[in-house]
């Protein structure tokens, strides 16, 4: 047989030699086709297996493809896996400083809250002093205002009766004078 070639678009490359193809195996069977190409002649293979129809070049492609990924299994798992590795320690430090600083906060939010319940009840027992001592006052206000009344009344009473005994006095003097006018002979005193 001959060269097997690819062609690349820039030209003729020649990948691999085969010279024995043995194709003895059940169900497989392969086509050779020239075919003309501006730099020359170059054959085509097409393998058949179970109706899978492939070319060669198709084969090589697939080859080639599956040892570039099998030297990049080799070659640069290693270090992408020492990267992930490296940035796992950064990440856990990173982590685990964070972490303290949510416990840290968590505290402090913890005593805020406390501190807070312990205003609004302080604010509540103030408002119940406040309104306990308004009371206290109010009811004083209210005591004062009726000895003040009380005293205003008794005042005021005080002087109607001084009032009115004036007025009873001057109207008995007037009667007396009255009837001590219609008297002749009575003497005033």
């Amino acid at each position: 047989m001959g060269y097997g070639r690819w062609f690349s678009g820039r030209g003729m490359r020649s990948l691999f030699q085969f010279k024995d193809l043995n194709l003895s195996l059940p169900k497989l069977s392969h086509s050779i086709y020239d075919c003309k190409h501006s730099n020359g002649i170059y054959r085509k293979i097409t393998i058949t297996i179970k109706g899978f129809k492939m070319k060669l070049d198709s084969v090589i492609i697939w080859a080639n493809l599956i040892i570039l990924i099998l030297l990049l299994v080799k070659f640069a798992v290693k270090p992408f896996m020492d990267f992930i590795k490296g940035r796992k320690k950064y990440k856990s430090a990173e982590l685990s400083s964070l972490e303290s600083e949510k416990e840290k906060i968590s505290g402090e939010i913890v005593n805020t809250i406390k501190m807070i319940n312990e205003k609004k009840t302080l604010l509540a027992e103030t408002e119940e002093n406040i309104l306990r001592q308004g009371d206290t006052i109010k009811a004083g206000i209210i005591r004062d205002a009726g000895v003040e009344s009380a005293q205003i009344l008794e005042k005021a009473t005080r002087g109607a009766e001084k009032d009115v005994k004036a007025a009873a006095e001057k109207l008995r003097a007037e009667v007396i004078n009255a009837i001590f006018d219609k008297q002749p002979g009575v003497k005033k005193d």
